[in-house]
């Protein structure tokens, strides 16, 4: 599915902002490239680390969050700027590993008032009717998890307002 955004936000100026989330055993490959490719077309992008500020990816990367969750709710609006996407770069075991996470059940719930769209893994299509996903409806876009990410990017880019 390529992106459908249409925010309600655009009538005003906005700075976009994408939040990133990212734990261990998640797709740093995914991540790098959504991050690394929105930053260069001037989008802000915040990296939420799920158990802190440093985690290790699926195939040992570490990196290093913007903001651990615990401080991302207080900041919503400021540093943060307008959310209008989320991305989880994980694979389905690990997004249901999320399920039972109260700190993420709240913050989702609170965001996904926002008409913010959530972006899954391709591999994450079966599951996106986990309880902790439920708030978001039918906002819910799905990123490639092969060379099309490059595209997916680009489109994300383009259906930012203001973006770059």
């Amino acid at each position: 599915m390529i992106l459908e955004q249409a925010t309600s936000k655009a009538a005003k100026k906005v700075h976009p902002s994408i939040l990133v989330m990212w734990g261990d055993k998640f797709q740093e490959w995914i991540a790098t490239n959504v991050v690394i490719q929105l930053r260069r077309k001037g989008v802000r992008v915040k990296i939420i680390g799920l158990q802190g500020r440093t985690a290790r990816g699926v195939n040992g990367l570490t990196i290093e969050a913007d903001l651990p969750l615990g401080q991302a709710q207080d900041v919503m609006g400021g540093l943060i700027g307008d959310v209008t996407h989320i991305v989880f770069p994980c694979n389905t075991d690990e997004l249901k590993r999320l399920e039972y996470d109260p700190r993420l059940r709240a913050f989702l719930a609170s965001i996904a008032k926002q008409g913010v769209q959530l972006v899954l893994g391709d591999d994450c299509t079966k599951y996106y009717s986990l309880e902790l996903l439920q708030d978001f409806g039918d906002n819910i876009a799905f990123c490639p998890n092969d060379d099309e990410i490059n595209h997916f990017v680009e489109s994300l880019a383009a259906s930012l307002p203001y973006a770059n």
